[in-house]
């Protein structure tokens, strides 16, 4: 019985410094780029599409262990079930655990290498570089304008990215526009996690985006930059508009029309916070973030999958 307890207190630990409160949404990411980038069904039923889903998040993953390793000291102040979490486990078991995430994220981009998905495994290395740079000293988290940069690029750029590149070479400026504005969508979701932890970055010398733009213009850009996710939706739109009135692209209209209700939902939630932003507030903005995730990415991957079907 000690062992199931031992083994069950591990994992509740593991999943907290995984960060799998805010990870419910990690998969739609990848899944969106294949979608937007497949055009039938048996386009996403082979082994390598799923063995890239597995990378993706397994980076994801590996990023947040890092990064719960490294911010420990602020954590026991500020997110004390984050720090709680890594001593119960323990820094030198993280350690281990760190470099097994990292052998096998090496070994199946290897894998994905040798079967001819260069873009894609190139990608990931970077994915993972970035993911190190950006927790471990020196810290490209500190560095001001470009702290958030290897979230931004690395989850929510090279990851749908990624995705797409596993699946379909041909790409027209509504494919870049597509990546770019869900780029942006995502990216203006994490400035409000930024700006959530102002106070414990500036205390522990942590300068970003908050800091160098100050609170309220953190919070102006990550409203444009969330509006700015609408242009994926319409260009989704486009795409089902054509094939009306197939009952596959009305399911698709239906899963669309929600995701741009999460847009304008969250969107409201930070113009409420521009135009009032106590740090409670702030809070409680923040912890709205996976549902955000959920409503706007699902549907988006839904519409998409109906569209595989016409």
């Amino acid at each position: 019985m000690k062992f199931f307890s031992e083994a069950k207190n591990f994992l509740r630990n593991f999943f907290i410094i995984s960060r799998l409160d805010i990870q419910v949404g990690t998969p739609a990411n990848s899944l969106i780029g294949i979608l937007f980038g497949a055009e039938k069904i048996h386009d996403i039923l082979n082994l390598f599409v799923l063995l890239y889903l597995i990378l993706s998040f397994l980076i994801v993953t590996f990023a947040s262990n890092i990064n719960c390793f490294f911010d420990v000291e602020v954590d026991k102040r500020y997110k004390k079930k984050l720090s709680d979490a890594v001593y119960s486990i323990g820094k030198n078991k993280i350690l281990i655990i760190l470099f097994m995430e990292f052998i096998i994220i090496t070994l199946l981009i290897i894998f994905l290498y040798m079967k001819g998905y260069i873009i894609t495994s190139l990608l990931a290395i970077t994915g993972v570089v970035l993911a190190i740079t950006y927790s471990a000293p020196p810290r490209i988290k500190k560095m001001g304008y470009i702290s958030p940069l290897p979230t931004f690029i690395g989850l929510y750029l090279f990851v749908p990215v990624g995705g797409w590149f596993m699946v379909s070479k041909k790409a027209d400026i509504y494919t870049v526009l597509f990546f770019l504005s869900y780029l942006f969508l995502n990216s203006g979701f994490i400035l409000i996690n930024v700006v959530e932890d102002y106070k414990e970055d500036e205390e522990e010398s942590i300068k970003t985006w908050a800091h160098v733009f100050g609170i309220k213009n953190t919070l102006k850009i990550s409203f444009s930059f969330i509006l700015s996710g609408s242009i994926a939706v319409l260009i989704i739109l486009t795409r089902i508009l054509e094939k009306i009135p197939s009952i596959y692209a009305l399911f698709g209209l239906f899963f669309i029309a929600i995701s741009f209700a999460g847009i304008l939902i969250s969107s409201f939630d930070v113009y409420k916070l521009i135009c009032h932003h106590p740090p409670a507030l702030i809070k409680t903005c923040a912890k709205k973030m996976p549902l955000w995730f959920v409503i706007t990415r699902y549907p988006m991957a839904l519409s998409l999958f109906f569209m595989l079907f016409l």
